[in-house]
């Protein structure tokens, strides 16, 4: 018994030398809403959190958009992601990504130029179940995902079928 006891205080004065980081709230950097752009030789991103990242491919634009971010950022909370039509071309990454929640909801828009919050905002109002696993199901099946199209309008926002 004593064995044991002498055993687990060891273990113990070890496990209280680990390094064990703490977080500061202050530099969690999560994100709702991810834009995707594409212009023919970058991916370009933008978060509803103001961060921005671009690079060759979607992954590169990920790490930059991690890197250059003031803290920590969470991608995995994010629960929109829109392409722009011109970023159809990343489909396949962005529904690939493991740095991307399976469950966001996924959309196109015309053009790059969206009050993200605001969109972000709009599309938790009017769900839509065409997530990022669903599409990628979608795509693997070699059928085509039909996504809806989110258009500003004045005011607001309006999200139409294909």
């Amino acid at each position: 018994m004593r064995r044991r006891l002498l055993l687990l205080a060891g273990l113990l004065a070890a496990l209280a030398m680990l390094p064990f980081r703490g977080q500061d709230a202050a530099h969690l950097l999560p994100v709702q809403t991810l834009l995707v752009d594409w212009d023919g030789e970058s991916c370009r991103l933008a978060a509803d959190n103001g961060l921005a990242g671009s690079g060759p491919d979607l992954a590169a634009a990920l790490g930059e958009l991690e890197a250059s971010a003031p803290g920590t950022v969470f991608l995995k909370t994010a629960e929109q992601v829109v392409l722009t039509r011109r970023a159809l071309p990343l489909l396949d990454q962005v529904v690939q990504s493991p740095a991307l929640r399976p469950a966001a909801g996924l959309c196109l828009t015309p053009s790059g130029a969206l009050d993200l919050e605001l969109a972000g905002q709009y599309l938790a109002r009017h769900p839509d179940n065409r997530t990022l696993a669903r599409v990628r199901a979608v795509l693997a099946a070699g059928q085509s995902p039909g996504l809806p199209l989110l258009r500003p309008v004045e005011g607001g926002f309006l999200l139409e079928e294909p």
